[in-house]
């Protein structure tokens, strides 16, 4: 834009009117807009917001703009988890319905902008099919998926922990998917409706306005607010829906670290309230490095890479671990135990415990997460990555396979610390993979029932038709054993 404007002066220099800026500043824009508006904005979101040294290995110090919003951000989420589950609900009704208001606001004000049409023709009314035989449009619709439901990351299995045990999950699970499956094309809806208002405003291909990511969110968005009338109202509904995701998201994965601590070292739950402030001390300092100068960089790669391969394989073995493993026939009883048998054919293919979801679960989403999982590792072995002009050093490499296989490394430890302990018992380590029911009076079940059972399977089945045909639904089976209900220092079978 400087340069722009020392070509309108030295051309006014030459001319004896003072109209002839007024006259030539136009033009330039409209001939090289395109080309300086754009680098522009990028430099303003590097260098002011960002701060944005050079090269990664160029650190350049915190930057306090981003260290205050993180670490309001991780006091919100301490202060939100240490109040208890039933507190993250309220507050879950907030944070879950404001964004679908905004993005409603947001999506009728976006459709009506001039150039609105050129990004629906790209999004839904002309698309390119030919993308679809592309390995990295599923990879990302995989990721996108996996991100916006959860799905991996273990928040599901923590939060659904404090439900009844009689709660229907199949009902919350397809609302849930058809609600997220729903919002993801409303919302893409009402950004490619921008993004072809500003290819129309700056005279480029859409698919040249912005690569993506960040840039999408902080430059490319918030300049098309700014040409709107009452920039500052749309520029806050915008912001303030990205704060709220961010922070319910911070509240799920905060919360799953916690309880997993929590659960596995029993010990540790009169202390839950110092353990999420630990949790959320250590990710802010974690945090600390991406408040750095080079911490765009760092977070490019934690951003693509801290849930790629491993992700994938993580769900396809957890698939494999309950179909193949714990067997799909107890899992199907253990449905059934809860939400009841099919009462006719449809129930009976598309039912919680139907043919359909079994077949689903058994062979298309184990095959698509190991297929996905094998294209996406190819592709962190392959890839040469970069940012904005600037090409990562090969040492990046070694961070790359750091976040990525940190899951998987953490999973393998895991296995080996019980596989030891097994040993120590004097157990051979193929019981890891036996269903071992840790009931505090078995005999109790045998002797209401009136039979004996020799093998894990056999007492397995007999105890889920004896809660299913004998425990009425609310109340407790006069045995020894604690169900999951409101309160979450109670034991989970």
């Amino acid at each position: 834009m400087r340069w722009v404007l020392k070509q309108s002066i030295k051309t006014t220099k030459h001319r004896d009117s003072g109209t002839e800026t007024a006259r030539v500043l136009p033009r330039l824009l409209a001939n090289w807009g395109p080309l300086v508006i754009k680098p522009l904005l990028t430099n303003s979101f590097s260098s002011y917001v960002l701060q944005r040294t050079p090269s990664m290995e160029e650190f350049g110090g915190l930057n306090l703009k981003v260290v205050i919003a993180l670490a309001v951000a991780w006091t919100l989420t301490a202060l939100c988890l240490i109040k208890g589950v039933k507190w993250i609900g309220r507050i879950a009704l907030f944070t879950a319905t404001v964004p679908y208001v905004i993005i409603c606001i947001l999506f009728v004000r976006s459709v009506t902008l001039p150039g609105a049409q050129v990004g629906l023709d790209y999004y839904l009314f002309k698309p390119d099919f030919s993308t679809i035989l592309n390995y990295q449009t599923w990879q990302r619709a995989a990721t996108h998926v996996c991100y916006s439901l959860a799905i991996g990351f273990g928040g599901l299995l923590s939060l659904s922990s404090f439900n009844p045990r009689d709660h229907n999950c199949f009902r919350d699970a397809l609302i849930i998917t058809c609600a997220d499956g729903f919002m993801s094309v409303f919302g893409g809806t009402a950004v490619f409706s921008v993004l072809g208002f500003m290819s129309t405003k700056l005279n480029v291909e859409l698919k040249d306005v912005v690569k993506g990511g960040t840039g999408l969110a902080f430059i490319v968005y918030p300049e098309a607010m700014n040409r709107m009338p009452l920039p500052w109202l749309w520029s806050f509904l915008f912001f303030a829906m990205l704060f709220i995701l961010g922070i319910s998201s911070q509240f799920g994965l905060a919360e799953v670290t916690s309880t997993a601590l929590t659960d596995q070292f029993i010990r540790l739950r009169p202390y839950k309230a110092h353990i999420v402030c630990l949790v959320s001390l250590f990710s802010f300092g974690v945090g600390l490095l991406l408040c750095t100068g080079s911490g765009i960089y760092y977070f490019q790669l934690f951003n693509s890479y801290s849930a790629s391969f491993a992700l994938m394989l993580l769900i396809g073995l957890e698939l494999i671990l309950v179909m193949y493993i714990y067997k799909y026939s107890n899992y199907r009883e253990d449905i059934r135990s809860m939400l009841g048998y099919p009462k006719n054919w449809f129930t009976a293919i598309i039912g919680p415990s139907g043919s359909y979801i079994g077949f689903i679960w058994m062979v298309v989403a184990p095959l698509q997460a190991f297929i996905i999982c094998g294209f996406v590792l190819a592709e962190v072995i392959s890839s040469d990555d970069s940012y904005s002009g600037y090409s990562f050093p090969l040492w990046s490499k070694s961070i790359v396979w750091f976040f990525s296989s940190l899951s998987i490394v953490i999973f393998i430890l895991v296995g080996l610390i019980n596989a030891i302990k097994c040993r120590r018992r004097g157990d051979s380590w193929k019981s890891l993979f036996q269903v071992q029911l840790d009931w505090p009076d078995r005999d109790d079940v045998s002797r209401q029932l009136g039979t004996s059972h020799t093998s894990l399977d056999e007492d397995a089945v007999a105890y889920r038709r004896y809660c299913s045909a004998v425990a009425p639904k609310d109340e407790k089976p006069n045995l020894n054993i604690v169900w999951v209900g409101e309160e979450k220092e109670q034991t989970k079978l």
